[in-house]
């Protein structure tokens, strides 16, 4: 039989494939010949539920609602509240100029009118806080706060600028503070990439925090992130850190709490430590470079080098099962030493286009107890091999690694053959430099000649791959851009 009658003989109508997940398969033609040379056929359609569920969960919202229309079994497990728990309904500007609103993209419109009531968790992007929104989109966005079970909720602005066009009805920000509102049972509330105008901070109903701080907003809340984004005038920075701190005395159920690390202070310290409200499991501290129109006092964070080290032996002994996460956006990270010698239990850190320099490697290696994950980004041109080896030996439960940043090929297997178990183990391709010693003896030979010519370095990259692997335990293979 040749391929044109191969090709004949498959299923063409569509209620062939009604109830057959596996017609979605073939999009690619196999060869008769490579088919007959599998031993054991995968039968796509004996799969259990929940891998189908998994595999379903990977994909976007608009993948899943054309999937519906393939075949019974996708359109039964669409309904899956599983496939609910995390939702992003992006709104976009349409028009020009003072005519443009805010829309909702129209796949997520027909989700949200279907399935809203299913929803759990529930991303809210949009383009600009203070545009008009239309109001159709109005109408599905408050319909899915006050029908659903709303447990998280996450806000997002591409954009802080204070373009307010006068009191519009209806503007995103009006919208997003209705959702605050109306979500009762919320529990996980994420307004870190969320504007915070300052110069209305007492008395704007937009203000995130002022609603927030509403009598029945959000009785349940047991996490909360308000690393936000600052848009603030002189002498409002002492009234943020009041603010965080009638936000922790409101909700007593808080376990996981992110701010921003300008915005510690002694009394919130005390606060989270007091013995009448729920012991704080999780403080994510944020430091970073100001943007256009921040105040560049947070570049060597003044607020918390004034709070003593009784404040943090407080908050320990009251807590003791908490974890610091410290996150640094900063050039040098000269504002996170504070926290790395707080002893405090630092169980992960993430290090954003920074170098390494001495100083911290040696606070990282006195977090040889407690830390576990660790996060670089570190800007070009560094060498990075001898202080990366030296925290990772260092740090016994260190046991999940992320490094972009330039790296010899033969550090990378050294780090690999240190006894952990590593869960997370990244390294960029394009940031490995890939060396092979003068014997020949491979690609992650230490002390070696770095590796020329695009066959011999693909050659060198696969050869690493496969030595990783057999330290690893499992297949392993480096990060593509």
């Amino acid at each position: 039989m040749d391929s044109t009658q191969e090709t004949s003989s498959k299923p063409t109508d569509a209620t062939e494939c009604s109830g057959n997940p596996a017609c979605l398969i073939q999009e690619k033609s196999t060869p008769a010949t490579e088919i007959q040379e599998k031993s054991t056929p995968v039968e796509f359609v004996g799969l259990p539920e929940g891998i189908w569920l998994h595999i379903i969960s990977f994909l976007p919202l608009s993948d899943r609602y054309n999937m519906t229309v393939s075949c019974d079994l996708f359109r039964q497990l669409f309904f899956h509240p599983v496939l609910w728990r995390s939702v992003e309904l992006s709104c976009f500007l349409a028009g020009s100029g003072r005519d443009s609103v805010l829309v909702l993209r129209p796949s997520h419109k027909q989700i949200a009118v279907q399935f809203g009531h299913l929803f759990h968790s529930v991303v809210l992007h949009v383009q600009r806080v203070h545009s008009p929104v239309e109001e159709e989109t109005a109408r599905i966005v408050r319909a899915v706060a006050e029908r659903s079970s709303l447990k998280g909720l996450k806000l997002v602005a591409d954009s802080s600028r204070c373009d307010r066009q006068g009191d519009t009805p209806v503007c995103a920000s009006r919208l997003a503070m209705d959702m605050v509102k109306k979500a009762t049972a919320l529990q996980y509330l994420d307004v870190s990439c969320w504007p915070v105008f300052y110069s209305s901070f007492h008395d704007d109903p937009l203000n995130v925090l002022n609603v927030l701080l509403l009598p029945d907003t959000c009785p349940r809340l047991q996490s909360l992130d308000i690393a936000c984004k600052i848009v603030y005038d002189v002498d409002s920075l002492e009234r943020f850190r009041q603010t965080v701190v009638r936000l922790v005395l409101k909700f007593v159920h808080l376990r996981h709490l992110r701010v921003r690390q300008i915005h510690l202070s002694d009394l919130l310290l005390h606060e989270l430590a007091s013995p009448c409200r729920d012991r704080l499991q999780t403080l994510s501290l944020l430091t970073r470079e100001p943007e256009h129109g921040e105040d560049d006092g947070e570049r060597e964070g003044p607020s918390t080098a004034h709070i003593p080290h009784t404040s943090w032996s407080t908050l320990r002994s009251s807590c003791p099962g908490l974890e610091l996460h410290v996150q640094a956006e900063v050039a040098h990270v000269p504002s996170i030493r504070w926290a790395l010698s707080a002893h405090m239990p630092v169980v992960a850190v993430e290090l954003l286009y920074c170098s390494l320099p001495a100083d911290l490697l040696s606070c990282l290696r006195h977090l040889h107890g407690s830390l576990r994950s660790l996060t670089c980004h570190v800007m070009p041109g560094h060498s990075n091999d001898l202080p990366l080896l030296q925290v990772a030996s260092a740090c016994t439960r260190l046991r999940n690694l992320v490094f972009f940043g330039k790296v010899r090929s033969d550090t990378v297997l050294r780090l690999a053959a240190l006894p952990r178990q590593w869960r997370t183990f990244r390294f960029r391709l394009k940031h490995v430099v890939m060396v092979r010693d003068r014997a020949g003896e491979g690609a992650g030979c230490c002390g070696g000649d770095v590796v020329h010519g695009e066959a011999e370095k693909r050659q060198a990259v696969r050869e690493l791959c496969a030595a990783v692997s057999r330290q690893l335990g499992y297949p392993w293979e480096l990060c593509k851009p």
